[in-house]
């Protein structure tokens, strides 16, 4: 039996790639650096370490599930035509450790500088950062923010280390150390120039007017993107402030009384810090049926966990009601509906509490809770409301209109029969006041 291939989302081969990024900065890091100085391997086992981890990392991607063009390529011959079409020479040769032969034989200066090829690895940094968007393990603001400073570290150390090496080979007197090298360079990138630490050779001024030029890019780059990307880490809520900005600005403008601009305000305060994403059920319509039903499903688990009835149905009723259902958000004192309106929906309480007002609109004849549900009776006995119902709480509520509900009373015999047996226990049970309960 041939075994399975690794699934993108397999905990093992997360933190498989987690440890191929953490040697991927480190060889970006230490190669350079250890050019720069001529220093050659220093600890054997930790080089066969590196070496031995690449080898593997080329048989897991060989083995594992990736994405082409959109698509979730399971099958190995698949997996392995598109690797060896994509990465798979670059990881070939940064497997190759020129760094270990070059000091086995010392006089062919090439092999040291072929094992620059190492860094052919940060190619796989880009696939492995979109694997954590596509994850969603963190926010894709904050991943693309700590990108951009990577790359600014990186390329500052990269430059620091040239500086180092050209002082060697052009024989100066000393051999910067790496804290002056780093810090020659962020000045001159950062166009500060302080002047303490200055090109000498021709060579070094060649490698400053570089510097300058990059720094001169980079500073392009952070004031065009960073602001958008700071503003971007939490664009949810960026998204919130500015409708409420907004919405306050035209309260201002219609001269809107205190008490009502408040009472909005309110609204969407508790849709905020209860994350209720009103936008999200449009996106929902975009989605093709089946996806469509089963993120309803996921969406709505609470409110099935709550409401006993469901618990007790088959997965297609639960499905076709919870696709129809729109929600609906009342505040403390908010009339649902009034005795005497025309019953168009049938109300499910997700969170909240609601009041049952007697004839006097005044006497509360019943609390309902969440997991509850109201409004039957008209619908079945196509009647108006018999009673007011106002809303004692912050309440969250789903709504399911008559077309639908009739619907699904037709098709699926269960639910008229419990409806009706609810009706009855209604009528035969008088409501309590909220005093004797």
């Amino acid at each position: 039996m041939a075994l399975k291939t690794i699934s993108p989302g397999n905990y093992l081969k997360q933190l498989w790639d987690i440890f191929i990024l953490i040697i991927i900065i480190y060889i970006a890091i230490d190669l350079p650096l250890r050019l720069a100085y001529n220093q050659t391997i220093t600890n054997l086992f930790f080089e066969i370490l590196v070496t031995l981890a690449l080898a593997i990392d080329i048989l897991i991607k060989f083995n594992s599930q990736t994405y082409a063009k959109g698509i979730l390529l399971k099958d190995r011959k698949q997996i392995a035509g598109n690797y060896l079409h994509s990465l798979f020479l670059f990881d070939f040769l940064a497997t190759i450790p020129f760094l270990f032969v070059s000091s086995m034989f010392p006089a062919i200066l090439v092999l040291r500088w072929l094992s620059l090829t190492r860094l052919l690895k940060l190619f796989d940094l880009r696939m492995l950062i979109s694997r954590l968007r596509h994850q969603q393990i963190i926010n894709p603001g904050i991943i693309r923010l700590g990108v951009f400073f990577f790359w600014i570290f990186l390329i500052a150390h990269w430059i620091a280390s040239l500086w180092i090496y050209v002082a060697r080979i052009e024989q100066l007197d000393t051999i910067p150390r790496y804290l002056d090298a780093i810090y020659w360079c962020i000045t001159t990138i950062t166009t500060v120039g302080y002047g303490d630490i200055s090109p000498v050779t021709d060579l070094q001024k060649i490698l400053t007017m570089a510097a300058m030029i990059v720094g001169v890019g980079v500073y392009g780059y952070v004031i065009g993107n960073v602001a958008s990307l700071i503003s971007n880490i939490d664009i949810t809520r960026a998204r919130y402030l500015k409708q409420l900005e907004d919405i306050n600005s035209f309260l201002t403008y219609k001269s809107v009384s205190k008490r009502v601009r408040q009472k909005v305000n309110d609204y969407y305060h508790y849709i905020w810090d209860n994350r209720i994403a009103q936008e999200g059920y449009e996106i929902l319509r975009n989605l093709p049926p089946t996806i469509r039903t089963e993120l309803s499903l996921e969406i709505n688990k609470k409110l099935i966990q709550k409401v006993p009835f469901f618990k007790n149905t088959d997965k297609a009723f639960i499905s076709d009601v919870i696709s129809q259902l729109e929600q609906q958000i009342f505040l403390p004192g908010d009339i649902i509906f009034k005795q005497g309106d025309i019953g168009n929906c049938i109300y499910f309480i997700s969170s909240g509490t609601v009041n049952v007002l007697a004839d006097d609109n005044t006497t509360v004849l019943a609390m309902l809770k969440e997991g509850d549900y109201f409004g039957e009776i008209a619908l079945i006995k196509k009647v108006t409301r018999t009673r007011t119902v106002v809303a004692d709480y912050y309440c969250n509520l789903y709504a399911l209109d008559k077309t639908n509900f009739d619907l699904l009373l037709a098709k699926y015999p269960k639910f008229k029969d419990h409806i009706y047996e609810t009706i009855k226990q209604r009528q035969k049970e008088p409501l309590k006041t909220k005093t004797d309960t």
